[in-house]
């Protein structure tokens, strides 16, 4: 039996774990999350990977061996039946855990072992929660893998033949929202088989005649899919196992034969849901809400509230990471230690590590969102620089208003003792009768001076975005200030 967390009791309790945390309830018998999905994805070292990971997900009757089948496969610790007190309910809600299998593994694989269905603790209520547990798996799972006994086949309740029902029609749902919806990988664990009994083969052909095929037929299905077939939409894989406790060596081999054959051809090479790791939480939160609430789930619509969700989030994180740089920048500028070709260079630097930063994780989600959110991030790193580029500029409009002014000077300022009263050796008349020209001439030669100074300190990056500034009220307090410097001086 599985090591329970110290503070775990036989019976469920919300938000309880499992070894050390590694493998945690999700949603609890009442239908509630209890789990922080995030937090635990952080410190399972899995919200970094990508796409770079698979979900398996198994469904069956209650205490038909479940938990102990994927905790054989994938090496981990979930929760199993006490055989000494009989049959009972052990996994109550949806439990979540990693495989343990380490560097052996292709990909970090998500195991999500659900509540068996046909519980007689739950009596009359279990096909609401038998509903919305397959709905829930169907769209997050790579693999939902259908636990049965040999024994079973042919019986309707014991063999999952509701169940299995009930995944076929929601995910003809699903397709019908999205044609492109990846297939799911529909895999019938076979237990207590042997070869002497009936060839796999056999049962193979019987699984797909008797159940997955007949169902098809059985179901209503919209004018699209009235000429598709169900391996349209699944992949079909039977594999048989020894029974675990009459032939246990068998058992360990059928066992290790599926784990290889998982690791090298069943699995998808990444994730088929196409949600990154770290917006696997998220995901899967909102997903059971939607069923909970017992709206129509629309999966196209949740993978764009999560992508809107994760790269905001992305790009607040790369923003927030800005300050301490502009902060550094902005001191440099206020001691003159930085010009504007200077100031350039340092934009173009941060701004595109922060877009490198922010695609990173972004470019993983919808296309459309990720790129309308990088022109919010665009827009907001000229927002954090934008005060540096105000300091930066009224250094300059400063530079320019005293070579103005020394030019206005030089040009319409008697020299002392001058006795014949000539500006600039031109007699003071015919100075004067210029002196709006010129001054005009100075005042357009200063702003064009400022304009290049302001188009200087503008960025191109290297995906073909610019970073430009607003600029109009240092240069409107500038012409303001060298027209008022336009009085007569003498």
């Amino acid at each position: 039996m599985a090591l329970l967390a110290d503070d775990a009791s036989p019976h469920t309790k919300k938000g309880e774990t499992i070894a050390d945390g590694q493998f945690i309830q999700i949603i609890d018998y009442d239908g509630d999350i209890v789990a922080d999905v995030d937090a635990w994805m952080k410190k399972q070292k899995l919200a970094d990977v990508g796409f770079n990971y698979n979900v398996i997900t198994i469904l069956g009757s209650q205490s038909s061996g479940k938990s102990s089948l994927m905790n054989a496969l994938f090496n981990c610790q979930f929760q199993v039946m006490d055989h000494v007190h009989g049959h009972s309910q052990t996994t109550k809600g949806v439990w979540l855990g990693r495989d343990g299998l380490g560097a052996g593994a292709a990909a970090p694989c998500l195991v999500v072992d659900v509540e068996g269905i046909d519980s007689r603790e739950r009596g009359e209520d279990r096909q609401t929660f038998e509903y919305r547990s397959a709905l829930f798996a169907l769209a997050l799972t790579d693999c939902l893998c259908v636990n049965v006994w040999y024994h079973s086949l042919g019986n309707f309740t014991a063999s999952g033949y509701g169940l299995l029902k009930t995944v076929m029609e929601v995910n003809l749902d699903l397709f019908a929202q999205e044609r492109n919806t990846p297939r799911t990988l529909l895999l019938f664990a076979v237990r207590d088989w042997a070869e002497v009994m009936t060839p796999l083969e056999i049962v193979r052909e019987k699984i797909a005649r008797e159940y997955v095929e007949r169902i098809w037929r059985e179901i209503k299905k919209p004018p699209a899919f009235e000429n598709s077939s169900p391996y349209d939409l699944f992949d079909f894989e039977v594999f048989g196992f020894a029974h675990k406790f009459m032939n246990p060596e068998q058992f360990e081999r059928d066992v290790a034969a599926l784990r290889e054959l998982w690791q090298k051809s069943l699995r998808p090479p990444s994730y088929s849901r196409h949600v990154p790791a770290d917006g696997f939480a998220r995901y899967a939160t909102s997903i059971w809400e939607v069923i909970k609430k017992q709206e129509q789930l629309n999966i196209p619509n949740q993978k764009e509230m999560l992508a809107i969700y994760r790269c905001q989030e992305i790009k607040a994180s790369v923003l927030s990471s800005l300050g301490a740089a502009v902060a550094a920048t902005n001191a440099m500028v206020q001691r003159g230690q930085m010009d504007e070709a200077a100031f350039s260079q340092w934009l173009r630097d941060v701004a595109s590590k922060a877009l490198a930063e922010y695609l990173e994780h972004a470019s993983r989600y919808q296309s459309e969102v990720c790129q309308r959110v990088k022109a919010d991030l665009l827009e907001g790193i000229v927002s954090a620089v934008q005060p540096v580029v105000d300091c930066l500029l009224s250094h300059v409009r400063d530079s320019i208003a005293n070579a103005f002014l020394d030019k206005l000077t030089s040009s319409f300022t008697a020299a002392a003792g001058d006795a014949t009263r000539t500006l600039a050796g031109r007699p003071v008349l015919d100075a004067w009768a210029n002196y709006n020209d010129a001054s005009s001439e100075l005042l357009r030669d200063a702003q064009e001076r400022f304009l290049a100074a302001a188009g200087a300190c503008s960025a191109n990056l290297a995906d073909g975005s610019h970073l430009s500034f607003a600029t109009d009220l240092v240069l409107d307090g500038m012409t303001r200030e060298l027209r008022f410097c336009w009085l007569p001086s003498f």
